[in-house]
């Protein structure tokens, strides 16, 4: 399997071996944690085909959703003033995503790491022996 994250978009992608049929199980944090979600105001989540709405007391709705297009499956999230809101945003987000394709997504996700390492300092260091020596904490003071 593999999978990619877009670093722009809440959009996951996973490519699927031949003959995977995944069985998708929607659990949103009610299942576990809906008694105390219910006592600070939260409703509980409201379903869709292939997906739920949070409602979020101060917050706007969350939306998550996954759909599959031939080997790949799809999961994005998204927020909106209402439940259908959300359901609509995480909706749009799925079709670009399909649209696209996996094999697209995974070209920018390698992108955007590409472009981030350019920008992250590097370190040289002196000799290895230093590395194990402060990695392992093997390292001797004079006296």
């Amino acid at each position: 399997m593999r999978m990619a994250m877009d670093m722009e978009r809440p959009i996951l992608g996973l490519r699927l071996p031949h003959g995977v049929e995944p069985r998708v199980a929607r659990v949103p944090a009610w299942e576990y944690v809906g008694e105390y979600l219910a006592s600070v105001d939260f409703d509980p989540p409201e379903f869709f085909d292939g997906g739920w709405t949070q409602m979020r007391p101060v917050d706007p709705h969350l939306g998550v959703g996954y759909r599959r297009e031939g080997r790949a499956l799809f999961v994005a999230t998204s927020y909106g003033s209402s439940a259908d809101a959300a359901a609509q945003s995480v909706e749009v987000a799925l079709v670009d995503a399909r649209r696209e394709g996996f094999g697209a997504l995974r070209k920018r996700a390698r992108r955007w790491w590409r472009d981030y390492w350019v920008d992250v300092p590097a370190l040289e260091l002196p000799t290895s022996g230093w590395i194990f020596s402060t990695t392992t904490g093997c390292t001797s003071s004079p006296g």
